[in-house]
């Protein structure tokens, strides 16, 4: 519209009439002008119109799905002092969002053009913001997941982005995942997760296991030892991104992903980190590539920064390996009866959510489902004798596929019940033959199990009586 408009501005006046005698057929000219310009005008302002609308309702929907929060404003009566130090507080979600996070590393020459767009991802996760919950639920899909690219042929969902980019990508993850939509993406490389983790101050987590302390890109010295540990960029970008080439290696990285996911959702709510979130939020937009607003963004961040643990849950698209002895050809085959309950459980919103309430019957089923589950349980309090009591105890009560594993490096306060697979009711149904322990769904346990107890310090102070019901 402005580029017509500039070249009627532009134009040449038209040259002016030759002097004639006035003759009688000048009438119908005019009239023939004057509908011409009347048409013209109805046509123009027709599309203005449309136009208008259609930038309207863009907008419309944007305000709809994010608008600032106002309200607490005037029932909390925060002060000026108040909000600085939380200024994220006044963005919110309206409705569940479903954003599409998808990693790409690049080499280091792609690494600050727009040529890193063009690559495979490395990572990608279907995440559900839902304010009405207040939760976020993360589906980890491995990058090796065969899928049918139109005109292409079987391939990995990897290559979708370097075929096709968000769209295509998008596309085939909805597909394999029954029709749930995707509102929004973010695609993220290296460099900017580095900055990101740098502008925050690095994320502390305590690390089970040892990571090479890298002194320059192409330098490794020694290994640091397991314990506490403030990760950097460089460091975290080393510590989600390690693999060895076997197919258990791509799960492990899954669950130090997880893991990291865990302690940067613990670092964005503390109160030091804050103030800061709304400037750096809006500086990482130029390290991101996403069709989420900044508002968006914010609100997002605000909603995943919620301190309540159930609040936060992380499962992997259920699958198996094919030709798992190559690293070359390896490709992640959907199991479909699983993927049918996950997505139903945690990504469609007009199915029951995975932490509501169940039925009488419903409990029941769980319980006898447990006898299928493979449970590992994993000692990490200070009583030796606590794993050979707990799996004993849980095959007396018919549970047939409970097995000790090695313990934890690092020993911690509350007994964990792990939903490796993200069953919520089964993980329930365990927790009522238990005294003790909190429900946690993620892929953070032993691998091979479905459900991993990993017992704690408050086990000392549960007697052997009224440990099982």
């Amino acid at each position: 519209m402005f580029d017509t408009v500039e070249v009627y501005e532009n134009a040449s006046p038209p040259p002016p009439p030759h002097r004639k005698k006035k003759s009688r057929k000048r009438k119908p000219t005019r009239a023939k002008a004057s509908l011409s310009a009347m048409l013209a005008r109805l046509v123009f302002c027709s599309c203005g119109l449309l136009l208008l609308g259609s930038i309207s309702a863009t907008v419309g929907g944007i305000l709809a799905l994010v608008r600032p929060n106002v309200a607490w404003i005037g029932t909390q009566r925060r002060s000026l002092s108040q909000e600085m130090r939380d200024p994220l507080q006044g963005y919110e979600l309206s409705r569940p969002m479903n954003v599409l996070l998808v990693g790409i590393h690049p080499d280091s020459e792609a690494q600050n053009s727009p040529e890193w767009r063009t690559e495979n991802s490395d990572l990608m996760v279907l995440m559900r913001f839902d304010p009405e919950t207040e939760s976020v639920r993360a589906l980890w899909i491995p990058p090796q997941t065969r899928v049918k690219i139109p005109q292409r042929g079987r391939a990995t969902i990897a290559e979708a982005n370097r075929i096709g980019g968000t769209a295509l990508t998008a596309r085939l993850v909805s597909d394999r995942l029954n029709g749930v939509a995707i509102d929004r993406y973010i695609r993220l490389n290296s460099q900017g997760f580095r900055q990101g983790v740098d502008w925050l101050g690095g994320v502390e987590m305590n690390l089970a296991e040892s990571i090479p302390i890298v002194q320059e890109e192409d330098s490794v010295s020694e290994n640091r030892p397991p314990g506490w540990e403030t990760l950097t960029g460089l460091r975290a970008l080393q510590f989600v991104g390690m693999r060895d080439g076997e197919a258990d290696g791509e799960l492990e990285r899954v669950q130090r992903q997880q893991r990291f996911l865990k302690g940067l959702r613990h670092r964005l709510a503390s109160p030091r980190v804050a103030p800061q979130l709304e400037r750096m939020v809006r500086l990482m937009q130029e390290y991101v590539d996403t069709n989420l607003s900044a508002e968006e963004m914010l609100a997002l961040v605000n909603l995943a920064r919620s301190r309540s643990p159930e609040g936060l849950k992380m499962v992997l698209l259920p699958g198996r390996w094919r030709n798992a002895d190559s690293e070359e050809n390896r490709q992640w085959t959907i199991d479909e009866s699983d993927r049918d309950r996950l997505i139903a459980e945690y990504f469609l919103p007009e199915s029951r959510n995975a932490d509501t309430e169940e039925s009488a019957e419903d409990s029941s089923e769980a319980q006898r489902s447990l006898k299928r589950v493979k449970i590992a349980v994993q000692n990490a309090s200070r009583d030796p004798l606590a794993v050979g009591q707990l799996v004993n105890s849980l095959k007396a009560q018919g549970l047939e596929k409970v097995y000790p594993v090695a313990p934890s490096p690092q020993t911690q306060r509350h007994t964990e019940i792990i939903a490796q697979n993200g069953d919520f009711a089964a993980a329930s149904a365990l927790q009522t033959l238990l005294t003790t322990g909190r429900i946690e769904v993620s892929f953070t346990g032993e691998l091979g199990s479905e459900m991993t107890i990993r017992i704690g310090d408050d086990w000392l102070e549960a007697s052997e009586s009224d440990l099982l019901k």
